[in-house]
C-alpha cells in the first residue's frame, strides 16, 4: 500500500488484486475479532476513561476508512466484516432498545453464547 500523494509503489502493485482484496477483508475480520475479543475479555470494572460508545466508533470508522482506501472496490465486504465490532459498539452505546439488539445479533450470529450475551450487559452496564 501506498498513499496517493507519495508517487511510490505500493504494496498492490506486487499482489494479485484478487489476493490484494482478500488480504485487506482478512485484515478488517481480524480486527474486528481482536476488539471483540478484546471487549468479551475486559472486566465490567475496568471501564473506558473516554466515552467508551465514542471511542469504538471512532476506531471503527478509523479502521473502515483506511481498509477501504487501500482496497476501495472491497467497502461492502468491509463493512461486512466489520460489522459485529459495529453492533458491539452500538450496544455499548445504549442508543439501542436491548431486546431488539440481542434478537438482531442471535440471528446474524447464531453461535453466539448465553455468557457472551451477559458479560456484553455487564460491560454496558458497568
Amino acid at each position: 500500500f501506498a498513499p496517493a500523494e507519495s508517487n511510490g509503489v505500493g504494496l498492490c502493485e506486487f499482489v494479485h488484486e484478487a489476493f490484494f482484496e482478500r488480504l485487506v477483508v482478512g485484515c478488517a475480520t481480524r480486527i474486528a475479532d481482536v476488539y471483540v475479543a478484546r471487549i468479551m475479555a475486559m472486566s465490567p470494572k475496568n471501564a473506558w476513561e473516554l466515552d467508551p460508545a465514542l471511542q469504538l466508533q471512532d476506531d471503527i470508522n478509523m479502521f473502515r476508512e483506511f481498509l477501504c482506501e487501500m482496497a476501495p472496490s472491497s467497502e461492502s465486504k468491509i463493512d461486512a466484516a466489520l460489522s459485529a465490532f459495529r453492533k458491539v459498539a452500538d450496544f455499548i452505546a445504549g442508543g439501542n432498545n436491548i431486546a431488539l439488539w440481542f434478537d438482531g445479533l442471535v440471528k446474524s450470529h447464531p453461535d453466539i453464547d448465553p455468557a457472551q450475551l451477559e458479560h456484553l450487559v455487564k460491560v454496558r452496564f458497568r
